[in-house]
């Protein structure tokens, strides 16, 4: 496709095999993924996964290639799934916290604020955010309503607070 910035399977390819620690596993094991080679992306996955454990986006080609060979169960797994209902003027605390991994949120009712990076976020209905869980963060919601979120951690929160 002309004027497309995606790299070739070879230069992927090339790339994984002289630098193991390359995130271009990731775009590779797409790739595999989208031509229906879901034996190699799932290779590719596991191996990159081994050296970078907290990748979202491995994770998800992970779980999507898993879910595509009949692995739901494990293709699931891949990820700590909450629904959370934030009640007016309520908070994830009084501060910052941190915590391993990445997540990303989907604002389905309500407003939030998300504070990170020395920024707050105002998300409405529909707004989605993704950061580095090792950055502190806090989640407000600032409103007279209740608001709804889905958030996705690529390492259950729970076990990983610090």
């Amino acid at each position: 496709m002309a004027g497309s910035t995606r790299r070739s399977l070879q230069e992927l390819s090339a790339e994984v095999a002289t630098n193991p620690k390359s995130t271009a596993f990731v775009e590779l094991a797409a790739a595999y993924r989208e031509r229906g080679d879901l034996q190699r992306a799932l290779w590719l996955c596991l191996r990159g996964l081994q050296r970078h454990p907290t990748h979202v986006e491995a994770h998800l080609n992970m779980g999507m290639a898993l879910n595509s060979v009949g692995k739901y169960s494990q293709a699931v797994s891949h990820f700590e799934y909450i629904l959370t209902t934030w009640p007016p003027k309520t908070s994830t605390g009084k501060g910052l916290h941190i915590h391993e991994g990445e997540e990303c949120g989907l604002l389905l009712e309500g407003e939030l604020h998300v504070e990170t990076d020395g920024k707050i976020y105002h998300m409405k209905p529909g707004d989605s955010i993704t950061l580095s869980s090792r950055t502190p963060h806090r989640v407000t919601n600032p409103g007279e309503k209740k608001a709804v979120s889905v958030w996705v951690n690529s390492i259950p929160w729970c076990f990983s607070t610090k």
